[in-house]
């Protein structure tokens, strides 16, 4: 059982029931007990200061690095203030000086001197299976690209998707005629191209305006590469002759008046970088073939003459 000051045992069993029996020295020795215990105080830490709370007389918290013991038991408000509630009881002191620096660390590797790996300028260095590797500059309108075997880059010619490379044409304006049944070269009517590349196709297109001065006869086109046929149709029944182009004429003496626009087009794999002459021949079935005018001969403001051309495109594969 805990005593109050020096007051006897037995006043203490009475704090709590005293009456009007007890005597007044007993009085006096309670007031004196409670007067020394006063003088006593018991912290209770709180931890962390909080708004709106109850804070009893002789509660500790801490706030921004300080600690504090309540002297006012009051509610907090939003925001701690010292004023008349709190008294500081400690705080944390100045910074300490700083430490001393650490060793420095061992130096790198010197790095490898690329002047004495790209000797001209456009070179590019890439990293081989166990050194920086030159890849010497590639020419002109080539691409980076991966080798076959993924290990290294190369310089490729750029893929052309149906580019077209180059265009020649040859425009025929005079008037050309034939009684050949054999094919023969139409004089003015060829061009000549050199592939950029063997992968390149050509595109061969032809506009001939023909006639003839016989009626109900063939007047037949095709084109050839130098003198090779290289669009022609089979042939279908044992008398059927082959062409490329061309009209068979109808009956009757007014069309020979006739002029028919022939239009030829082919695309060709030539496989090759040299040079090419493609050409128009013709031949007839009979009489007089025309390419560029009326079949019938008249020369007054009713008869035209008509150009003809021969156009190759090179086009990338």
């Amino acid at each position: 059982m805990a005593t109050i000051g020096s007051a006897k045992a037995t006043l203490v069993n009475k704090i709590d029931t005293l009456t009007a029996s007890a005597t007044a020295k007993d009085t006096i020795y309670l007031a004196k007990a409670l007067k020394e215990n006063t003088t006593h105080h018991s912290f209770t830490f709180q931890g962390a200061w909080a708004a709106t709370t109850a804070y009893a007389l002789d509660d500790v918290v801490t706030t921004s690095g300080k600690t504090y013991i309540c002297i006012v038991a009051h509610t907090s408000g939003a925001s701690f203030a010292v004023g008349s509630n709190w008294s500081l009881m400690a705080e944390k002191g100045d910074a300490g000086t700083n430490g001393t620096n650490g060793t420095n660390g061992t130096n790198g590797t010197d790095g490898t001197d690329l002047t004495t790996t790209l000797t001209t300028a456009g070179d590019v260095v890439y990293k081989g299976a166990s050194a920086l590797t030159r890849l010497a500059k590639g020419t002109a309108d080539q691409v980076l690209t991966m080798n076959t075997g993924a290990t290294a880059p190369e310089w490729s010619d750029a893929a052309g998707g149906g580019k077209v490379l180059q265009v020649l044409s040859t425009p025929k304006l005079n008037i050309f005629s034939t009684t050949s049944s054999s094919w023969t070269d139409v004089t003015g009517l060829s061009v000549a191209i050199t592939p950029s590349n063997t992968s390149s196709k050509i595109l061969i297109q032809a506009m001939i305006p023909v006639s003839s001065s016989n009626a109900d006869v063939g007047v037949l086109l095709q084109v050839t590469k130098g003198d090779t046929e290289i669009f022609i149709a089979d042939q279908s029944g044992s008398y059927r002759t082959r062409s490329g182009g061309g009209v068979h004429t109808t009956y009757g003496v007014a069309q020979k008046q006739g002029t028919w626009m022939t239009n030829i087009m082919f695309l060709d794999s030539p496989s090759t970088t040299s040079s090419i002459t493609y050409k128009i021949k013709a031949k007839t079935g009979g009489g007089t073939m025309y390419i560029g005018k009326n079949g019938d001969g008249g020369d007054d403001a009713n008869r035209e003459t008509y150009p003809s051309s021969i156009t190759v495109m090179e086009i990338g594969a």
